[in-house]
């Protein structure tokens, strides 16, 4: 897989059935998510008209519209561009001169922001959908570009093919024999960092809480057999929503 978008195409053939996320109380399975993924990213191509290298940017809190448009920007052939929604308006507008995306895609707590940034701006719901998977991902192309904090200046875009992003998961499977098929991970990085996105994307989540906190009982009602956070994650109640990642690594 060498691909963001061959991730869930795989695991919809392996494993249709299998639950791929799971948020406040209701889950979705591979086949569904790859199903829904591959309609939102045809609607995108036909009716927005988006070309392949096109920026999209994303900005909300981790929850699983999140995840089905990161798939389906990369069957779309289109670069995945999150924004911390820590930042404010003005900060924002800063950020999308600089990246130009085509599309900003928001949260409905977030549209005023879009609107600020006099950008084409969306949320979830008004998206376009219908069609077949249109396979424009390229294992080469960039898939996602995300933005450096910022702490030596203005932030920078850094930009990521899919298996750069996926070593994410990949290293960490190799490193944490509990990251097994089948098996979970709680992951309270948000999706605008590379560490959130390239856990989630590498086997699709299970995500708990989109308004912070969220994470202890999370794991109470679904034990997970590994986490992954900042070290400073714990005592910051500003940490954003928990996702809680089935990186169910293949077998053999």
């Amino acid at each position: 897989m060498r691909t963001i978008a061959e991730v869930i195409r795989w695991r919809a053939q392996r494993h249709p059935d299998l639950e791929a996320i799971w948020f406040e109380g209701r889950s979705q399975s591979y086949g569904a998510l790859d199903r829904a993924s591959s309609e939102l990213a045809a609607g995108l191509v036909r009716e927005l008209g988006l070309k392949p290298g096109d920026r999209v940017s994303i900005l909300d809190k981790n929850c699983p519209e999140y995840l089905e448009l990161v798939f389906a920007l990369d069957k779309a052939g289109l670069v995945a561009a999150p924004l911390n929604w820590r930042l404010t308006a003005r900060e924002i507008g800063a950020i999308v001169e600089d990246v130009k995306p085509a599309l900003l895609v928001v949260g409905e707590e977030f549209r005023s922001h879009g609107v600020a940034a006099g950008i084409k701006t969306l949320t979830y719901a008004e998206l376009p959908r219908g069609g077949d998977d249109p396979f424009r991902d390229r294992d080469t192309a960039v898939s996602t570009q995300f933005c450096t904090s910022g702490t030596t200046g203005l932030p920078k875009g850094a930009m990521l093919t899919g298996p750069a992003l996926l070593n994410t998961g990949l290293c960490l499977a190799i490193e944490m024999p509990e990251m097994r098929e089948g098996g979970r991970s709680l992951v309270c990085m948000p999706l605008f960092h590379t560490g959130g996105t390239g856990w989630a994307a590498g086997g699709t989540s299970d995500v708990a809480g989109r308004n912070g906190g969220g994470g202890i009982g999370a794991v109470a009602r679904h034990p997970a057999g590994s986490a992954g956070r900042r070290p400073d994650a714990a005592a910051d109640p500003d940490v954003g929503p928990v996702v809680r990642v089935g990186l169910r690594v293949p077998a053999g």
